[in-house]
């Protein structure tokens, strides 16, 4: 297929069920025009509503483009920010518009996310109470290791948890160093007994 031929077929794209156009835009000829075209931003931005994973044979220019990947992340989330450069998975609005995608469960969102970023207090606190599903307490895992020491944060978050949830799971993520800290265990028991049982 020549540029032109990606375009007459992006336009019938929108009048056909969602599955049929996944077929369609992963046909041999779109994949190779794309594999020798991997800059052309018109017809990515087009495509990848139908396929993120088309976005594996964009250009690291296009990856990179603020754009194009923000686009990506408002139609999939998680899977389209796992293609951005290191910049988009650095870019605040563009993480919590990934955390956004599906706030109806827990998808781990902060792994994707720059080092900077896991260390952002409002992000990870964001990430981990943006939906009401229990397992948002695992999104702390992929907080950075300065967060998972910080004492002050811990409290915070386990009173909020302990407004929805009985069971303070994220505390088995806290650094070693805490969980051997007598006073400061002492100091969450208090705030919710069900904190011993994962501090151990």
């Amino acid at each position: 297929m020549n540029r032109q031929e990606i375009l007459d077929l992006i336009s019938t794209l929108s009048d056909i069920n969602f599955d049929v156009c996944t077929e369609k835009v992963n046909q041999v000829s779109v994949i190779e025009y794309l594999k020798e075209n991997n800059n052309d931003k018109e017809v990515f931005t087009a495509l990848i509503k139908y396929d993120v994973d088309l976005l594996s044979f964009a250009s690291n220019e296009l990856k990179d483009d603020t754009q194009l990947m923000h686009s990506a992340v408002l139609e999939w989330g998680k899977d389209a920010l796992s293609y951005g450069s290191e910049r988009i998975k650095d870019d605040e609005l563009i993480v919590i518009d990934a955390i956004k995608y599906k706030l109806e469960s827990s998808s781990h969102i902060l792994i994707e996310a720059s080092e900077r970023i896991r260390n952002n207090y409002e992000i990870v606190r964001f990430a981990m109470t943006a939906c009401h599903d229990p397992e948002t307490y695992d999104e702390f895992q992929f907080a950075s290791n300065e967060l998972k020491n910080d004492k002050n944060f811990i409290k915070d978050l386990l009173i909020i948890f302990s407004q929805s949830f009985k069971y303070p799971s994220f505390l088995k993520f806290i650094s070693p160093d805490l969980k051997n800290n007598k006073e400061f265990v002492y100091e969450l028991m208090t705030i919710n007994p069900s904190s011993e049982k994962y501090l151990k």
